[in-house]
């Protein structure tokens, strides 16, 4: 039997170990991703760090460098001499500006050798003013009036570094960035004299990272204040970025971060802190970008996983067919097994579990088969003893009432009625009586049939006119012996009229593929269909006088079952018309069919 919610060994197999190595390699590649992604973003940090730290060493060399120079440029005395002096003189001004262009050639060939660049800018009080860059004098005197300048003057601050310079040169709309030394000098009375500026643009801060820059990664300079003074993006510079993740991550000891940038990008950022110049480099990339090796290795893995979850997959189908074919061989020869009667089975397999089922199922069916005919000659005997019980019950009653009418008939001088009567009596105790044998053919029920109606006529006045319709094809059919007859009987006692009507008996056989059906007809009295089913169950007063119909219902049922037996039926040419149902077969002994096999 095929059940929908039943799944075979063979998927059961394949689903679970299916979902097993599935869950075993998403594990292993979560854990993996999980375990290693943090020591992965360790050490990208630690090679970025490395690398930013060898940015800061270079961007620590260019304000140390500057620094110098603005320090030699601060001692030299004549040009320190000459922005003290109260007098401009312009022939000593020629000479200040030469030996300052030869300290700056000198320098600048010092500095292009590590591909870094400066400018010079002195001003003073007495109207001198000095540019490598060849500022106006008007511009380079409008550092004056600038507010960092003006604010470190007034608090006579001597030696300072502004890390967002800007010149005011007309060459950009925003002046010209970058970093800057300043050395103020000052008279013996405190009173300020005069500048010396040495700047190094932005650019120049730049060329150091430029070449590791692009457009997924930035890089930012930051002083101390988290100013940008310089970057791969030019709008940042002399800016605080309002994106950064986490200002305590810029000043804390965390080398790394990860965050979301306002377009709403995972990036990764990592810094180097200078305590030299108090600068911190700070490069931020996608974190895609950065993870973009773990994926790699992740989907190495999944492919690797994958081929062995196939070559798994594929022992898996070919263990679960070794084991799901014996098994649904030995769920078809028990099938077959049970239609042939519980006949033993032989399964060809190694699996011995299998092999065990197979020995058990054997041994299950032969004490099954034993059973099953002990049942059956058990029933056997309790069903031919009922018979014979019913038969002795039936028999004495047809057999006095017909002893009764020929006494009845020698007491009223009718010798020759009497004789015929007891002729056809002893050919009906002959046929009946003397025969242990449970059925016999329609074709000699018949035969009986018509000794009986004629004998039975005989005592009432041949009032039954009786007719015969059995089919050829039916004569050699098997019927139980003894069966029909009560029917008949109860057409001469019940269905008489009390005037002397006669009524006409028809007793017809006919057939399908598995059942006969005999019909006794009469065109008698007839009586409901309620008191036939009362009289059937043995209920009400009329039950003891029809106990023929009774006994004939419980002799059907015990031989094939209640499936079978009489049923009242209609038909317009008769009153009553009573069908009895029986199995259709042809002589020999019938196998009760109420025993299960």
């Amino acid at each position: 039997m095929q059940h929908s919610h039943t799944i075979s060994t063979k998927k059961l197999l394949i689903i679970v170990m299916s979902v097993l190595l599935a869950a075993i390699t998403f594990l292993l590649s979560l854990c993996y991703y999980v375990f290693f992604r943090q020591e992965i973003l360790t050490q990208l940090s630690n090679n970025y760090t490395d690398q930013l730290h060898l940015f800061s060493q270079q961007f620590d060399s260019i304000a140390g460098g500057t620094k110098t120079i603005a320090q030699l440029l601060y001692q030299d005395e004549s040009i320190a001499g000459t922005l003290l002096s109260s007098v401009n003189d312009v022939r000593n001004n020629i000479t200040i500006k030469g030996k300052i262009d030869e300290l700056y050639s000198k320098y600048d060939q010092a500095f292009q050798q590590a591909r870094l660049s400066f400018e010079i800018v002195c001003f003073s009080e007495n109207g001198f003013s000095y540019s490598t860059e060849n500022l106006s004098d008007e511009e380079i005197h409008r550092f004056s009036s600038y507010a960092w300048f003006t604010k470190q003057k007034s608090l006579n601050i001597r030696d300072y570094t502004i890390s967002n310079f800007a010149t005011p040169s007309d060459k950009a709309a925003s002046g010209f960035l970058g970093f800057a030394v300043v050395k103020n000098i000052y008279n013996t009375n405190e009173s300020y004299a005069g500048s010396i500026i040495v700047y190094v643009p932005e650019a120049v801060l730049r060329s150091v990272y430029e070449e590791f820059s692009s457009e997924e990664n930035q890089f930012f300079l930051l002083n101390e204040n988290s100013v940008v003074i310089s970057s791969n993006i030019p709008e940042a510079i002399g800016t605080t970025l309002s994106y950064l993740p986490d200002y305590r991550f810029v000043r804390g000891n965390v080398n790394y971060s990860t965050h979301t940038n306002p377009e709403g990008i995972h990036c990764f950022s990592v810094k180097y802190f200078s305590s030299f110049t108090g600068w911190t480099i700070y490069e931020q990339l996608p974190l895609s970008t950065v993870l973009a090796p773990l994926h790699r290795i992740i989907l190495r893995i999944i492919g690797i996983a994958l081929a062995i979850f196939a070559v798994v997959l594929l022992i898996i189908i070919i263990t679960a067919s070794y084991i799901s074919r014996p098994l649904n061989r030995i769920i078809l020869e028990m099938g077959n097994s049970i239609e042939n009667h519980f006949a033993k089975i032989h399964i060809q397999t190694n699996i011995h579990e299998i092999v065990s089922i197979a020995d058990c199922y054997n041994h299950l069916s032969s004490r099954i088969t034993c059973l099953l005919q002990d049942i059956r000659v058990s029933e056997k005997k309790a069903n031919d003893a009922h018979f014979r019980f019913l038969k002795a019950q039936i028999n004495p009653h047809f057999l006095y009432n017909t002893l009764f009418s020929i006494k009845c008939m020698i007491s009223m001088k009718e010798n020759q009625k009497a004789s015929e009567m007891i002729t056809l009596l002893i050919a009906l105790l002959k046929d009946t009586v003397g025969s242990n044998q449970i059925e016999h053919a329609l074709l000699d029920e018949t035969a009986i049939l018509s000794q009986y109606v004629k004998l039975q006529n005989l005592r009432y006045n041949n009032n039954v006119r009786l007719q015969m319709d059995l089919p050829e094809t039916m004569a050699e059919l098997s019927i139980p012996r003894f069966l029909i007859q009560p029917l008949v009987e109860n057409v001469f006692l019940h269905a008489i009229p009390v005037t002397d009507t006669a009524v006409s008996l028809m007793i017809r056989f006919r057939e399908n593929t598995h059942d006969i059906y005999a019909e006794v007809c009469d065109t008698g009295i007839g009586f409901s269909p309620e008191a036939f089913h009362r009289i059937l169950e043995g209920i009400g007063s009329a039950a003891p006088s029809h106990i023929g119909l009774h006994n004939i219902q419980d002799q059907i049922r015990t031989l094939y079952g209640s499936s079978y037996g009489l049923s009242l039926e209609k038909d317009p040419h008769y009153s009553t018309v009573i069908r009895i149902t029986i199995p259709r077969h042809f002589g020999g002994e019938y196998r009760v069919s109420n025993i299960s096999s």
